[in-house]
């Protein structure tokens, strides 16, 4: 009976004294472990210097690394092996290197033959060399190489990107059937009846699933070869990742979709907006009358619809990122506590609302309006969500520093808004689709689809980012970053005590249906008004008048609002100035106007809206530059 030392001294014996030199080292760090007599006579090292060194080091700087390649397949290398060798006083010499990787005490290590080539013949010498070169390319290869055995449905081959990518190793690989590896398994079908109605296939795109169970969008091409030996068909397949490119092919026409839908509501806006200001505006007139029950009724229901009409509108603006924002430095809890009435309203008596506000959150810059728009949207899905009732959660806290897949990262630290609901959740594709322009899981015919995407752009447009997970059965969160104001907001002395007496207010409006119904609305305010149809003519009028406050439309024949504010303005430096326009391209040219009180409405709005704006530009008076000003001309 054979007992484990006498093996053991056996295979030492066997190592130790075999004329070819042999090389023991670690599979993980390349390092040195052991080598026989006949390597430490051939390479010139003494065995302590050789257990220094690595198997890199026994090969010249300038050769590729062939044997990291090898080993990255994980299993035995070639037989035919050639390589370059170096001794230790740097005479070069031919290789011819095979390596058995094995385990020894739970770890891998390898068992390196270096058989001298020097005698070899030289069309040995070039055949082997022509082999080496063609392993070369394909284990460098930037895409997958495979080859697939179609009897027995394994890998028989693969390069090294290929496992990379996956990220399974070659034992793993080979042990798979090729159709778990499908997404789909119809396109595993596919694949290969067109690859044996064809002989070959190319760029035949589908979904793969790797080890972690990451998908991943490949093109598979390859053609059908048979064995010579075992009769086998195989096929010699070439795999191509386009998971990024798809990616970024997706955000370029999600880029597009919103460029589309920006346009065409900036092209409507304009003169729907001014339909329905007119509309709105009249109603409000009407119903300052004492009228039948009957009437005023449908007067207000003629309003509501009016301004259901300017709210998609508005959304499709926000969406693509249009709209007009008028930012302020503010605190995010007291915008969140304000929008609280309307909060609870958007969630209806079965939802209860959690705040967690952290009230060391510093202030932050953003249109407080589109904020509580944000609120009301978010609390309007989480209704939905929670048919039965819940609990939605509103909490403020500061993030020190976000970055998002593609690396994006906001303003470090910034402040985090998270609403959270325990709804009914939603899944994966759900998740991929609900910042979609129209897109709705509601089954109602009052919803346009578009809240969410006015989330998110409005978000976006306020310079922050907003992310949503979601798990089905327990519930939503969306988490929203926004990057803190430089400077707190400066306290203001008010110089408007509320008197309208002896304010005078300019308008300069185009459309005479608006321009008449808004001067009876701001002369009903108990403000003096007068009314020019262009911007020439509110030129004349405003040398001959001294006024309080220029109202005037952004869009009007011969001289704009933008040109006759800045006009205004050579005149008197501190004209205050309100800026209205149903939306339209030239809305970006607010960026050129000066940024001290200056405030913007979009059509429409009420009467009550309007005289809101005016009474703040007047209590802005005489403040420092900069205060009074309403305009985001960033982002406009």
């Amino acid at each position: 009976m054979v007992t484990s030392t006498f093996q053991a001294d056996l295979r030492n014996f066997l190592f130790r004294s075999n004329p070819v030199p042999m090389f023991l080292f670690d599979s993980a760090s390349l390092r040195v472990l052991g080598a026989n007599d006949a390597a430490v006579e051939k390479y010139g090292y003494t065995c302590r210097e050789l257990r220094s060194m690595t198997v890199r080091d026994l090969r010249p700087y300038s050769e590729t690394p062939a044997l990291e390649s090898a080993l990255l397949l994980d299993h035995e290398a070639p037989a035919h092996s050639l390589w370059t060798h170096t001794t230790k006083t740097g005479k070069l010499f031919a290789v011819e290197v095979r390596v058995v990787p094995f385990l020894r005490d739970h770890r891998k290590v390898c068992l390196m033959s270096a058989v001298d080539a020097s005698a070899w013949s030289e069309a040995r010498l070039k055949l082997v060399r022509s082999e080496e070169i063609h392993r070369s390319l394909v284990e460098e290869c930037p895409f997958g190489i495979y080859r697939l055995n179609l009897t027995t449905g394994r890998f028989q081959q693969v390069n090294p990107v290929l496992l990379r990518g996956s990220g399974y190793t070659f034992d793993e690989l080979s042990s798979i059937d090729m159709p778990s590896l499908y997404v789909d398994p119809g396109d595993r079908d596919r694949y290969l009846s067109e690859l044996l109605a064809a002989g070959s296939i190319k760029d035949f795109e589908t979904r793969l699933r790797k080890r972690n169970g990451e998908v991943a969008r490949v093109v598979l091409s390859g053609y059908l070869c048979t064995d010579s030996e075992t009769g086998h068909q195989h096929i010699q397949g070439y795999l191509v990742d386009i998971t990024r490119q798809r990616e970024i092919e997706e955000q370029l026409n999600h880029s597009h979709r919103m460029e589309s839908v920006g346009r065409l509501a900036g092209g409507v806006a304009h003169d729907f907006n001014n339909i329905t200001q007119s509309i709105s505006l009249s109603c409000e007139l009407a119903l300052q009358n004492t009228l039948a029950p009957a009437i005023e009724s449908k007067l207000l229901d003629i309003m509501q619809q009016t301004s259901r009409a300017a709210e998609i509108t508005r959304q499709l603006l926000a969406y693509s990122r249009r709209q007009v924002l008028q930012p302020r430095v503010v605190n995010i809890n007291t915008c969140i506590r304000k929008s609280l009435a309307i909060l609870t309203r958007a969630v209806g008596v079965d939802v209860s609302i959690d705040l967690k506000l952290d009230d060391t959150v510093d202030h932050i810059i953003v249109d407080p309006e589109q904020l509580t728009l944000v609120l009301m949207h978010l609390g309007d899905n989480a209704r939905v969500a929670m048919p039965h009732g819940g609990v939605l959660r509103v909490t403020t806290t500061t993030r020190q520093g976000t970055q998002d897949v593609h690396g994006t990262t906001l303003s470090d630290p910034c402040a985090m808004l998270i609403v959270s609901d325990t709804g009914i959740g939603m899944n994966e594709a759900t998740q991929r689709r609900i910042f979609e322009p129209f897109f709705s899981t509601k089954n109602t015919t009052l919803t346009t689809g578009l809240g969410l995407s006015t989330v998110h752009g409005i978000i976006s447009q306020s310079r922050g980012r907003i992310e949503c997970d979601s798990t089905v059965g327990i519930g939503t969160t969306f988490r929203i970053y926004l990057p803190f104001a430089a400077d707190r907001p400066s306290i203001t002395t008010p110089h408007f005590n509320g008197d309208v007496d002896g304010f005078r207010i300019l308008l300069a409006e185009d459309d005479p249906i608006v321009n008449k119904h808004l001067t009876a609305a701001i002369r009903h305010a108990g403000f003096a008004i007068d009314s020019v149809s262009n911007g020439e003519e509110a030129l004349i009028q405003f040398g001959t008048q001294r006024y309080d406050i220029l109202i005037t439309d952004i869009m009007m024949p011969k001289l704009g609002g933008v040109e006759l504010t800045n006009r205004v303005r050579q005149q008197k430096p501190d004209m205050p100035v309100i800026l209205i326009s149903g939306f339209t391209e030239e809305v970006s040219a607010l960026q050129s106007l000066p940024k001290d009180r200056i405030a913007y409405l979009q059509k429409p709005f009420s009467t009550p809206q309007l005289v809101s704006k005016v009474r703040h530009l007047l209590n802005s008076r005489g403040d420092d530059e900069g205060n009074g000003s309403l305009i985001d001309h960033e982002q406009v």
